[in-house]
């Protein structure tokens, strides 16, 4: 993994992680407003709280990894899980309809989702505990081979 591939899958991650974050402050902001007697409003769930904080681990991981700090190994550990649970929410919003274009664009993060998670998993499971080298922005760019 190499820095821009890191720098793609920060993005991602952080998309991702600002809508968890945007769902949360909405539903506090909902039940601040709202009275107390209402049985029907929405409530935080442990999941939302556990999503957003693995997001925020995931991208302290990145930023790590892309300073030097962490090897490819660790990295990949770390970030391969929440990815692979960010593709499986992606692989249930797509809706199959091929002529749209929301529907071209669920398939195309679809893809992004499976590119992700495979890159990660190569380097969850190698034993590549290599650290990303300072000027290493592009695969094959430094003194590591590196796939990003």
């Amino acid at each position: 993994m190499c820095k821009i591939g890191i720098l793609a899958i920060g993005l991602d991650l952080y998309q991702s992680a600002f809508e968890h974050f945007q769902n949360v402050v909405l539903i506090l902001l909902q039940q601040h407003h709202q009275q107390r007697d209402d049985h029907n409003q929405p409530s935080i769930q442990r999941s939302d709280l556990m999503d957003l904080a693995a997001h925020f681990l995931a991208l302290l991981t990145l930023v790590q990894a892309f300073r030097g700090r962490v090897n490819r190994q660790a990295t990949g550990r770390i970030v391969f899980p929440v990815l692979a649970v960010k593709a499986a929410f992606e692989f249930d919003k797509v809706d199959g309809s091929f002529g749209s274009i929301s529907g071209v664009k669920g398939i195309l993060a679809l893809i992004k989702s499976v590119l992700f998670v495979i890159i990660t998993a190569k380097l969850a499971i190698g034993k590549d505990k290599s650290y990303v080298a300072h000027d290493e922005w592009f695969p094959k760019n430094g003194k590591h081979v590196t796939t990003c």
